[in-house]
């Protein structure tokens, strides 16, 4: 894992302009009016559109004022298939499970917070901007979408702070690219060879039954997902994601961030471990897992995956200790 230090930039000059009409001895000043913030939650059924008005409450899609709750003590899955806005977005918190799948876009938003069975699932490889809080609390995780045989889907987020707070989770574990089975090779540019190689990525995959894949991530450019693992008579295991997070002030993590390969099944290998680019003017806090691991390899002879890459890159200080 690699820990740079970058100059601190220049503040920015931040000029505020007031419109004034002054007529005699009188000086008006005119305010643009701005829209009252409302209270809008999902009021529809247990699988639904962001963008069916008759999903929410007051029957209107939300707006870039609204603050916006997926709270149900039953299974919820919302998907935003198209570009999302809101003031405030809290997802979980109840007894159900409670999901946000995002297709489209963030075109407009202030803070995130996932709660107990909440669930933020990024389905898209774009980078997306919140100009307040994205806090993680016990119970809630913040994953992208499982890929196969490519690169399509990444987690990528900016945001002014980032807390991942005890019993939180980032967790993109498995989520890169696929196994082989059935004595196939799996998919990847660094994956395990046919009869059960380890996948690559960070590190080299394992070799036993078949050749491991080598190691091919830019450690100064995290970029990439972990590659699958060859197949044995079963199938090997899948390579760990991709997380990159842009944090302006502090990214505190006393949580859980996981990017790991999984294990291969019987003599098949392990995937390798995913990549994660960290980018904060701060980064703090005791983590109860931060881990890139590679999978192991399946039974008594499966050889494991490579472990994958991180770069964390910090404009004041770095505190996070016992990282692997």
């Amino acid at each position: 894992m690699l820990f740079q230090k970058t100059l601190k930039p220049l503040s920015s000059l931040v000029l505020t302009a007031l419109l004034c009409v002054t007529l005699g001895f009188q000086t008006f000043i005119y305010h643009a009016p701005t829209a009252e913030a409302a209270a809008v939650s999902w009021t529809g059924g247990a699988v639904g559109s962001w963008a069916t008005a008759g999903n929410w409450s007051g029957a209107a899609v939300p707006t870039s004022s609204d603050d916006v709750t997926i709270d149900s003590a039953s299974a919820i899955l919302v998907t935003a298939g198209s570009d999302i806005s809101f003031s405030t977005l809290t997802i979980g918190g109840a007894g159900g499970s409670n999901i946000l799948k995002l297709e489209g876009n963030i075109t407009s938003g202030g803070s995130i917070t996932i709660g107990n069975n909440g669930t933020l699932n990024q389905k898209n490889a774009v980078a997306q901007t919140i100009t307040g809080t994205l806090t993680i609390n016990s119970g809630g995780i913040l994953q992208h979408e499982a890929n196969t045989t490519a690169q399509s889907y990444i987690l990528n987020f900016s945001a002014a702070t980032i807390t991942v707070n005890a019993g939180g989770s980032i967790n993109v574990d498995g989520k890169g690219y696929t196994a082989g089975d059935n004595f196939a090779a799996g998919n990847g540019p660094a994956a395990g060879g046919a009869s059960g190689g380890g996948g690559g990525h960070g590190g080299n995959g394992g070799t036993q039954g078949g050749t491991g894949g080598t190691a091919n991530c830019d450690i100064t450019n995290p970029a990439t997902m972990g590659s699958g693992g060859g197949g044995s008579t079963q199938a090997g295991g899948n390579g760990g994601g991709l997380i990159i997070l842009n944090v302006t002030g502090t990214l505190t993590v006393n949580g859980t961030i996981t990017n790991d390969g999984t294990a291969g099944s019987t003599s098949a290998g392990g995937g390798a471990g995913g990549g994660i680019k960290i980018t904060a003017g701060t980064i703090a806090g005791t983590p109860q897992s931060f881990t890139i691991t590679g999978g192991t390899g399946g039974g008594s002879g499966g050889p494991g995956g490579g472990g994958g890459c991180a770069l964390m890159t910090y404009t004041n200080t770095n505190s996070i200790s016992g990282t692997s």
